[in-house]
């Protein structure tokens, strides 16, 4: 997953030809106060990005003019933050809701790392995209995470990354089989290369100390879980004392009861 070469501003990578944009006639309801912040404000970059991050989330991909309409926004907000990773993100966003073939989607995601290396909202997106659940395979999702990871400054949360592909991998391996609660549930947390990635994820983030980011809680609950799956509640125990009650829905709720099971684990660990 090399850099390649940075498309033009008006290409299109795997959503076809464009469209031309919206035209806005009457009273702008309140969902729509993005298009009503550009439309006052036609230059402002913030505005554009936040329009094109709003619209790329908001838009079925079902809804072809408005695909065409999400991804013009994403393109105009990336002429006018040239430094910017967010429009790229929102831009890859609108690729995963339309099932854009991973081959198209990858120099997207690689415009938004050429701009922030090691943003971490960059690489989770991608795992995400690269998943067996999403449009990839369980080689290309692990495979990306450990070289991720391996390459990471030391002290990133992404050296969490493949325990998050692992997650993952227990979602999708998990299906609509049920789980013993206190089980591993399909994750082979034991094998060597799962002990290794959880070994990283403690010695290359967590033990480091770094001050918390933007999504250290769900990084925190990430590698509870993990610890919890692998019965490792020593370990375990000063994750959930930093996480104190702050459970994230995911990935408890890869279990039957997903609040029993966090309390459960919560209190074994930091009781032991």
């Amino acid at each position: 997953m090399g850099t390649r070469g940075r498309p033009p501003p008006h290409h299109r990578p795997g959503l076809g030809p464009p469209s031309p944009p919206p035209r806005r006639t009457g009273p702008t309801p309140p969902r729509r106060r993005p298009q009503r912040w550009t439309a006052d404000r036609p230059d402002d970059g913030d505005a554009l990005t936040l329009r094109a991050f709003v619209e790329s989330h908001r838009t079925a991909a079902t809804d072809r003019a408005a695909v065409r309409r999400a991804e013009h926004a994403c393109l105009r907000a990336a002429e006018a933050c040239p430094e910017d990773p967010t429009p790229w993100l929102a831009l890859l966003s609108l690729m995963d809701t339309c099932a854009v073939p991973v081959k198209d989607a990858v120099p997207v995601w690689t415009e938004a790392v050429d701009r922030a290396p090691w943003l971490r909202t960059s690489y989770h997106r991608l795992l995400r995209y690269l998943s067996p659940r999403a449009h990839g395979t369980v080689p290309d999702m692990m495979d990306f995470a450990w070289q991720a990871a391996a390459r990471a400054p030391h002290g990133s949360p992404l050296a969490l990354l493949p325990v998050a592909a692992r997650v993952e991998l227990m979602a999708h391996r998990q299906g609509s089989t049920p789980v013993d609660a206190l089980g591993s549930g399909g994750g082979n947390w034991n094998e060597p290369r799962s002990v290794h990635e959880i070994d990283l994820a403690l010695k290359g983030w967590f033990d480091v100390g770094i001050a918390p980011h933007a999504e250290a809680v769900t990084d925190l609950n990430t590698l509870a879980f993990a610890l919890t799956r692998a019965h490792r509640p020593a370990e375990a125990a000063p994750v959930f004392v930093r996480l104190g009650r702050h459970m994230t829905r995911h990935p408890w709720d890869l279990l039957p009861e997903p609040q029993r099971a966090f309390t459960y684990w919560r209190e074994r660990s930091t009781h032991a």
